[in-house]
């Protein structure tokens, strides 16, 4: 990646976009704009896009290429199109397109099965959903897969290593309440 952020507990998250085959081939964000309001548009992002929909996604699709389950995957990516707006959606397919041309982990056929199933239309191939599927082949857990999704988008977006920071821990914020939110119901049945 051109934009670095040295120095910081986010190293790790670099090693893993570049890892998935994300660092190089990007030169803008793809489900998020900067525009000239980076931190008012971060925000929004994160409450009208982000939080109901994207992390969810994320979290649905690494949970189910850890079980290999082709068909779940292919149905969410399908079901992510009509949330959408025409170009978000073009982009992000694009920004597939892109992740496919990287070299796929060693013997993973998840990756290969869900490159075929873009291939032959049966699903858009979004690229949320190729990013989750990738991170699960390449073995790096799910709330590190999604963080490095978050911090790609920043760091395609935003040159400056502090603002990218400030930003992401916002972010961080809004993963972690979500898995702690959805590990409350299970800690409620476990007490009753």
């Amino acid at each position: 990646m051109g934009k670095s952020c040295k120095g910081t507990g986010i190293e790790e998250l670099i090693r893993v976009i570049d890892r998935c085959g994300a660092g190089e081939a990007f030169t803008e964000g793809v489900m998020w704009r900067a525009g000239t309001h980076p931190e008012s548009n971060w925000r929004s992002w994160q409450t009208l896009q982000f939080g109901p929909l994207i992390l969810p996604h994320l979290a649905e699709v690494v949970d189910l290429a850890v079980r290999h389950s082709l068909r779940e995957i292919v149905f969410l990516d399908r079901s992510l199109q009509p949330f959408l707006s025409p170009s978000l959606s073009q982009r992000s397919k694009l920004a597939a397109e892109r992740l496919l041309q990287a070299r796929p982990p060693k013997g993973d056929r998840m990756v290969a099965r869900l490159q075929e199933a873009i291939r032959t239309g049966e699903t858009p191939g979004h690229f949320v959903t190729l990013f989750a599927v990738r991170a699960i082949a390449f073995s790096i857990p799910a709330r590190t897969a999604i963080f490095a999704y978050v911090l790609l988008e920043l760091m395609l977006e935003l040159p400056d290593r502090e603002q990218i920071e400030n930003l992401f821990t916002e972010a961080a914020k809004t993963v972690n309440d979500y898995y702690r939110e959805g590990l409350n119901p299970l800690a409620e049945k476990l007490h009753a």
